[in-house]
């Protein structure tokens, strides 16, 4: 499955064009991951950065959004973030994959207690959007 990831981001950043991010390695680190309409990913994105009291902030969520608005169909991104969760260090990387204009397929990779923090967040987010 790790290999599968690894796979398909390289597979995503080489559909892209060559504005396209190159993919960041996340074997080892678990995954969540959502679809969703792009007026949501800031609100989205600013919500998951409440989890982190460093490395994540607003204003890396707001350029975030940005970044993923200004991608083209086909064309991934990819960033990482060194962030602090319950007192510890933790890799956080976030891939967006846009495979259509107005809805982008966003995947955040950390540890395992992240990105089930993370899960948590993506499904109230969808409950409170009716997404």
């Amino acid at each position: 499955m790790k290999s599968f990831r690894a796979l398909v981001f390289s597979a995503l950043a080489l559909a892209g064009c060559a504005a396209a991010t190159q993919p960041i390695d996340t074997v080892g680190l678990a995954k969540a991951s959502m679809n969703l309409d792009q007026e949501h990913v800031g609100p989205l994105l600013a919500d998951i950065s409440e989890v982190f009291p460093a490395g994540f902030t607003k204003d890396a969520a707001a350029s975030i959004t940005s970044q993923v608005d200004g991608l083209w169909v086909g064309q991934s991104g990819n960033w990482e973030f060194s962030v602090t969760f319950n007192g510890e260090r933790a890799r956080l990387v976030i891939a967006a994959y846009k495979d259509d204009l107005d809805a982008p397929d966003l995947y955040f990779f950390s540890s395992p207690e992240v990105a089930a923090q993370i899960s948590e967040r993506l499904v109230a987010f969808s409950e409170a959007h009716g997404i």
